[in-house]
């Protein structure tokens, strides 16, 4: 057989069952049919897209997903999707040709570009072929990489050439090993010492706060450990973008997403209610690069405790008292097993913060300037009754939606949370839906984010997602905006931040889309309703209006 259905195989025995992305000259030597009964082809118009998709299915399956590009611009468009994964900490292996390996001179022929030189310092693994016998240590080297914490994106070049080579026609796999179980950066030696110490910090603490990261999502039964954690010994949990719905909701001890645009949004103190009380902070598999609030060294003093799978850098900024590196799930399960000698702490309930989002998400008024976003996020709550998977790409609507959106699962808000990327919206809505068909998936995104890769709506078309897409349109890049009015200026440059026009109901229909307008509340419950009716997708432009946000958020 030819070395591409070898390939296909390879990636079919690690449980790979789609590759997504755009093929160019190298169609002569892979058509993606040779093995395209197991593995399928999904055709994207951007390389972000495919990228973006694939990291997006990889959170929710907890295993690598790929993406195969053209030789030359194929890894250069590909670079915003490999920062993406590398910093969303997402397993993906992106596979893109070379030209053939008699004429490969980097930066002198045609199309021929030192890809690996270019991705390797964003990457876990990335190599270039250099024979068609190295493909199966490439590719097991790649998913290896991938699946090692802290998880994130590899990268493989493979020569034209190669892609035609006859090898052996036999039934060998892939050698995969659950690395992210065995495999950790630094083992401490004084990993159960730490742990006791983490005991008695708890022990002594009166008013304790659990912030679960990124990578509880990664461990086998984490977010079910946090929970219970939370609950056995009473201590209330606070969570970045990438861990919300940890806790569902409406569970008492769920204090809500943080950020450093919750105060300006809200017009309330917010930090400072959840962080002035606590007198120690419990910080599980987090990592700097997920957003840390500047309350946190701000407030009055306390302890900090980490825990993570691997050594991390952190504590270049946290500085915790101690550092407990190994097993999440062990550690946590530990801490579980000490409940008696912690024993139970009281917690304040943040009343006042959660009846200031309540009377924001119930606001009935109708405003010339458009629909409030928080208005919109509750009716979408209402909508799919706090029972869907919302997609967000970046900007001020992403802020929004960290506090009004109710997530009550794991990964139920899925957004760039590490690299926040303008343009990742629809993609994390395509990789959302693929890898949940039966559930309801929004994509929520401002215009500026949203066209600037608007060309995949024929995509989710051609693939007949149904998706609803709210594009939050006020014609401008609102959060920019609002950075230019907290910096030392304090003062705004239209020509940064504003745009034309666009009417993006319009632009659905010329794709083959449905699209609906809405200006106020009840034209935005009569879009979702017709939404529900259509069998496809469907883009609701909403005219938004977003009040002054423009004070410190510190």
């Amino acid at each position: 057989m030819k070395l591409s259905e070898k390939l296909l195989r390879y990636l079919y025995s690690a449980g790979i069952n789609n590759v997504f992305g755009i093929v160019g000259r190298e169609a002569t030597e892979i058509l993606f049919d040779e093995y395209a009964e197991k593995v399928k082809f999904i055709l994207t118009r951007h390389e972000l897209t495919a990228g973006v998709a694939a990291s997006a299915m990889s959170r929710f399956l907890n295993k690598p997903q790929v993406c195969f590009g053209t030789l030359g611009p194929g890894p250069t468009n590909y670079m915003t999707a490999i920062g993406t994964a590398m910093l969303d900490r997402n397993p993906l292996i992106i596979i893109t040709a070379q030209i053939e390996s008699s004429g490969i001179s980097h930066n002198d022929a045609h199309q021929c570009i030192d890809a690996v030189s270019m991705v390797k310092p964003i990457t876990k693994f990335a190599y270039e072929l250099r024979s068609p016998s190295e493909l199966k240590y490439a590719l097991e080297s790649a998913v290896s990489a991938s699946m090692t914490y802290p998880y994130g994106p590899s990268f493989l070049s493979i020569p034209i050439d190669f892609l035609s080579t006859t090898v052996p026609d036999d039934d060998s796999k892939l050698s995969l090993h659950n690395s992210s179980l065995t495999s950790y950066i630094t083992l401490s030696t004084d990993f159960e010492i730490n742990l006791e110490k983490i005991v008695e910090m708890l022990k002594t603490s009166k008013n304790p706060l659990i912030v679960p990261g990124d990578t509880v999502l990664k461990t086998k039964d984490g977010p079910k450990l946090v929970r219970k954690l939370a609950e056995v010994l009473n201590i209330p949990v606070v969570t970045p973008y990438s861990t919300k719905g940890v806790l569902p909701h409406n569970h008492r001890l769920n204090f809500g997403t943080i950020s450093s645009h919750l105060d300006p949004i809200i017009n309330y103190p917010a930090l400072y209610t959840l962080f002035e009380e606590p007198d120690m902070l419990l910080l599980l598999g987090y990592d700097l690069i997920e957003h840390f609030p500047s309350a946190w060294g701000k407030r009055k003093p306390k302890k900090i405790a980490q825990i993570n799978p691997y050594l991390n850098t952190s504590h270049i900024a946290i500085k915790p008292d101690v550092i407990a590196v190994g097993p999440l799930d062990i550690a946590i399960k530990g801490l579980i097993e000490n409940a008696s000698i912690i024993g139970k702490k009281l917690v304040t309930q943040p009343t006042e913060l959660r009846a200031r989002i309540a009377d924001m998400e119930a606001d009935k008024k109708t405003y010339k300037e458009g629909l409030l976003p928080n208005q919109i996020l509750d009716e979408l709550n209402k909508h799919y009754k706090d029972d869907y998977i919302l997609a967000n790409d970046i900007g001020m609507n992403r802020h929004m939606a960290g506090i009004f959106f109710h997530a009550n699962k794991p990964n139920d808000f899925v957004t760039s949370a590490g690299f926040s990327s303008f343009g990742t919206g629809l993609a994390m809505g395509v990789g959302a839906k693929l890898a949940n068909p039966n559930r309801h998936v929004v994509v929520v995104a401002g215009d500026g984010g949203f066209h600037s890769n608007s060309g995949d709506i024929e995509t989710i078309v051609r693939l007949r997602l149904k998706i609803v897409i709210v594009v939050f349109n006020n014609d401008m890049n609102g959060l920019i905006k609002r950075f230019q009015l907290i910096g030392k200026n304090k003062r705004n440059h239209p020509e940064t931040i504003y745009f034309k026009h666009v009417d993006f109901a319009k632009l659905a229909e010329a794709n083959g889309c449905k699209g609906l307008y809405a200006n106020s509340r009840s034209e935005f419950k009569k879009a979702l309703l017709l939404a529900e009716k259509h069998n496809g997708p469907t883009i609701i432009d909403a005219k938004v209006y977003y009040p002054k946000m423009y004070i410190n958020s510190d």
